[in-house]
């Protein structure tokens, strides 16, 4: 439920942050909700979570023009002229950045995690 959540938040947080901000500003969101919420699978949330909503993005933005400006960048990048497979490598890209951040927000709250205070303190065996 906790990924779920994550994976919905990163999504949220990042179409909003990305209005103002720069396209790498997804990360800022990325690592900072993974740190908070801990998800079970970080990279796996934020790859998701960036990944469909770029694709969704580019589809609602491309769509009106009848996808000219993807399908010329798509034939500046060898992939042959096709418009969907140009939204797919830019989601991928964004969500590579996002599941990378989210991993990377995880290992900084597994790192600054306390130790808790009823753990018993181990002492060797002499």
């Amino acid at each position: 439920m906790r990924f779920l959540f994550c994976t919905i938040l990163i999504a949220i947080f990042t179409l909003a942050i990305t209005w103002w901000m720069p396209w790498w500003s997804l990360a800022i969101v990325a690592v900072l909700t993974c740190f908070a919420l801990r998800p079970r699978l970080p990279f796996l949330a934020g790859f998701i979570g960036v990944f469909l909503l770029w694709l969704i993005v580019g589809l609602i933005a491309d769509a009106p023009n009848n996808h000219i400006l993807a399908t010329r960048m798509a034939g500046v990048l060898p992939l042959g002229g096709q418009w969907w497979l140009f939204l797919v490598v830019s989601a991928l890209v964004g969500g590579l950045v996002g599941g990378f951040a989210g991993w990377t927000g995880a290992a900084m709250a597994d790192a600054f995690r306390l130790p808790r205070k009823d753990a018993v303190a181990r002492r060797p065996v002499s």
